[in-house]
């Protein structure tokens, strides 16, 4: 269990953005993919599978878009 987190370090607060008790995430990244204003999330697993979350407010603000692809070979890293 993993989840994508932000820290205010100022006031020593965390809040969940995403949690996945299925999978263990190896990392996340923000980008707004339709140009909405909104950061989506790509979020890469340890077993090496890319989930894309879009971003629609509201709560839970993400909903899973799908898998945008499951590498064989393994993912060293990932930018963007």
């Amino acid at each position: 269990m993993d989840a994508t987190k932000i820290t205010d370090i100022s006031k020593d607060t965390t809040i969940t953005l995403f949690r996945d008790d299925e999978k263990t995430i190896k990392k996340t990244m923000e980008l707004d993919i339709d140009n909405d204003g909104r950061k989506d999330l790509v979020v890469l697993y340890d077993d090496d599978t890319i989930r894309l979350m879009k971003q629609y407010g509201g709560t839970p603000p993400y909903r899973q878009l799908g898998n945008l692809m499951a590498v064989a070979d393994g993912v060293q890293d990932m930018w963007i």
